[in-house]
Parts: C-alpha cells; sequence; structure tokens
C-alpha cells in the first residue's frame, strides 16, 4: 500500500478508536483507564492479526528521514510538528470558549452539564481527536 494511502487511513483509524473509547466512557459508563486499555488491546490484537506477526519493514527513505534529518542543528520534523501542535493546543485551550468548556469538564462533569455544556458530545470529540493524533503519531 501507498505511504500517501496509509497516513490519513492511520489517521482514520485512530480517530474511529478514540470515538469507539469515548462511546465506552460516555454511554457505557466505563471508566476512562479500563475503556482504553480495552482499546489498546483490541488494537495489538489485530495488527497481530493483520500482520501475521511480522515486522514491517521497508520504509521509503524521505518517511524515515522525518525522525532522523536534524534542522537547525537539532529539531526533527517530528518534534517539529509536535511544537506546532503543541502551540495550537494551548491556544485552543487558553483563549477559545471551547477550551474553557473542557477546563470545566475536566473539573466537574455535572456541573459543566449543569451551566448548560454539552458534556457528552464534547467528551466524544475529545476522545476521537485525541485518536487521530495518536493515529499522527
Amino acid at each position: 500500500m501507498a505511504l500517501g494511502l496509509a497516513i490519513p487511513i492511520a489517521i482514520a483509524t485512530g480517530m474511529l478508536a478514540g470515538l469507539v473509547s469515548g462511546l465506552l466512557i460516555t454511554y457505557a459508563r466505563l471508566p476512562a483507564f479500563i475503556a482504553t486499555l480495552t482499546m489498546m488491546s483490541v488494537a495489538r490484537g489485530l495488527a497481530n492479526i493483520l500482520t501475521e506477526g511480522r515486522q514491517i519493514v521497508g520504509y521509503p527513505e524521505w518517511f524515515t528521514s522525518l525522525a532522523t534529518v536534524r534542522h537547525f542543528g537539532f529539531l526533527s520534523a517530528t518534534v517539529g510538528l509536535f511544537l506546532v501542535m503543541l502551540g495550537v493546543a494551548w491556544v485552543f485551550l487558553r483563549f477559545r470558549a471551547g477550551g474553557r468548556n473542557l477546563y470545566a469538564i475536566g473539573g466537574s462533569p455535572e456541573v459543566a452539564r449543569l451551566s448548560g455544556i454539552k458534556v457528552r458530545a464534547i467528551t466524544l470529540w475529545v476522545y476521537a481527536i485525541s485518536g487521530a493524533l495518536a493515529g499522527i503519531a
């Protein structure tokens, strides 16, 4: 499979896994730790079945260079991407209403719900986005 197709599939698969975890947490009321641990076990099992237990090798040079080539003498592309995403997350959490809603939900979901925040919908989105970010990683 072409890497250009595999990357979006990995991100979408991560997003789907995060959404399933979010559904288990918000609607089945499973503890977050148990739901994510279960999803990890399912993902490892599927990966083992799909690859028949073999390592995946033969990545193109440009792909492996993302982690090895240093820009400005010390910064790899993966670390640069992390720093950009960290900045975006910080701005969102600090200056956007959605970020303040996340802080409210983290502090007390019941109080957030009583103040009009759609706790379940936001929780599902947070887990889906977290899964997509895991797919990027």
